[in-house]
């Protein structure tokens, strides 16, 4: 799977768990994972979806050859 098509799942995903769009976390997620298709600029950390007690692991690597990794974890 390439870089923009794994991009997309993981953000259907993330969508299909029932965050609107237009909330603020999600929209950074969102805009990291396109900046990263753009760029290709790694960057990994945590996202914070305090509203639902969660916050998103993300690694966004440098190579293609490693996988996107976005794992929602409860906040403690």
């Amino acid at each position: 799977m390439n870089r923009i098509d794994e991009c997309i799942s993981i953000m259907k995903q993330v969508r299909e768990l029932g965050f609107p769009s237009e909330y603020p976390p999600y929209k950074e997620l969102s805009k990291r994972i396109s900046d990263y298709i753009r760029t290709g600029e790694p960057w990994s950390g945590k996202i914070k979806f305090e509203a639902y007690g969660r916050y998103a692991d993300v690694i966004l690597p440098r190579r293609a050859d490693r996988d996107i990794v976005v794992v929602l974890r409860k906040l403690k």
